[in-house]
């Protein structure tokens, strides 16, 4: 977890950055060029926040990226510190389609309904309803859909900031892609 050496620090700065991969982070800095010290990784290699394991909760990767991002919402909810005014959630496909509908065991059926509701067209879903979920974001990246990952980017923005309790925080949600090694799409 963010030991509170870390916390007092992230209260020092008006921007802190949380990131799913290392890919993310490179994308990220590239264009905001923000220091190092204001990044936190939401490890799900099942290593906590701090990059020791964690003892008290049983972690598999299929839940180690919802109990990261729930321990940096617990711990910014109660800190007695002042909060950042930005928060840049930084996230690769999977990670950003959990997040949009917090729920970090999704399957297909929820995905299409999401990229449905978010308005994708009948024949784009019957193309892509047997793709694996990478299939579905490299389908989409192929037919320049900014459009829908900037839609996805703006419903994980509103699912992340209901659950801060503090509403002055700005939340902002980048997609990072495997493909371009770059952010494809924000919720800015």
């Amino acid at each position: 977890m963010i030991k509170s050496l870390d916390i007092e620090k992230l209260g020092k700065t008006s921007d802190i950055v949380l990131f799913d991969s290392d890919l993310s982070k490179l994308a990220h800095k590239e264009l905001f060029n923000f220091r190092d010290d204001i990044y936190i990784h939401l490890r799900s290699d099942g290593s906590d926040l701090s990059g020791e394991i964690t003892h008290t909760i049983e972690i598999n990767t299929q839940n180690a990226f919802y109990i990261a991002l729930n321990k940096t919402l617990v711990i910014l909810n109660s800190s007695i510190y002042s909060s950042p005014s930005n928060m840049h959630l930084v996230l690769e496909w999977e990670h950003m389609l959990q997040v949009s509908i917090w729920n970090f065991d999704i399957n297909s059926i929820e995905i299409i309904n999401l990229l449905s509701n978010a308005g994708l067209s009948l024949d784009e879903i019957r193309n892509i309803k047997t793709l694996s979920v990478q299939g579905m974001f490299v389908y989409l990246l192929h037919k320049s859909r900014f459009d829908m990952f900037r839609r996805i980017c703006h419903l994980a923005k509103l699912q992340f900031k209901s659950r801060l309790s503090d509403e002055s925080i700005q939340i902002i949600c980048h997609l990072s892609s495997h493909e371009t090694k770059r952010i494809v799409a924000s919720s800015l």
